[in-house]
């Protein structure tokens, strides 16, 4: 799905490209304190400017002497979606399609356009952060969250037969 990741000025990465073979699995070796887990949070900042933990991104997460972070997936489909965070909070968001650049002033049509591109913002967001995973599980809902992700994305069976009565 994610052909490839840009990542500006994030943690550990003032200027990193990776390229990801999007029919997946990708696997990444790094040593320690590398930022294999920004990554994650890089790939969750384009999704809803929020890091593994749920946590907004702020000016602690800005590469320290840069202004700003940014990143940028590419999908497979050649779509860009990204995301600027300055120090002092001001996020512009963009998606690229064609050559035409789009800007979005609101995080709810930018998440809306994201998650058409996607197939399903929620779900995405599910496969990258196991806590969010988690989080529908075990959160408001008892567990209703998670059955209806499991019902969008899964074609036949139901959520209950996938699931059983564990949640």
């Amino acid at each position: 799905m994610i052909r490839q990741l840009r990542i500006a000025n994030l943690g550990p990465h003032a200027d990193t490209t990776i390229d990801l073979d999007p029919s997946g699995p990708n696997e990444l070796a790094k040593p320690s304190a590398w930022g294999k887990s920004t990554l994650t949070d890089a790939i969750l900042f384009v999704l809803d400017g929020k890091d593994r933990h749920g946590d907004v991104i702020g000016a602690d997460h800005i590469t320290t002497g840069a202004d700003a972070c940014e990143v940028e997936i590419e999908l497979r489909t050649g779509a860009v979606f990204g995301r600027r965070k300055t120090r002092s909070g001001t996020v512009s968001r963009w998606a690229v399609r064609d050559g035409a650049r789009l800007t979005y002033s609101s995080d709810a049509t930018f998440r809306e356009r994201l998650g058409s591109a996607l197939g399903d913002g929620e779900a995405t967001r599910a496969i990258v952060d196991p806590s969010y995973l988690f989080s529908l599980a075990t959160g408001t809902g008892g567990g209703r969250p998670l059955r209806d992700l499991i019902e969008r994305i899964l074609p036949g069976p139901t959520a209950d037969s996938v699931l059983g009565e564990q949640l």
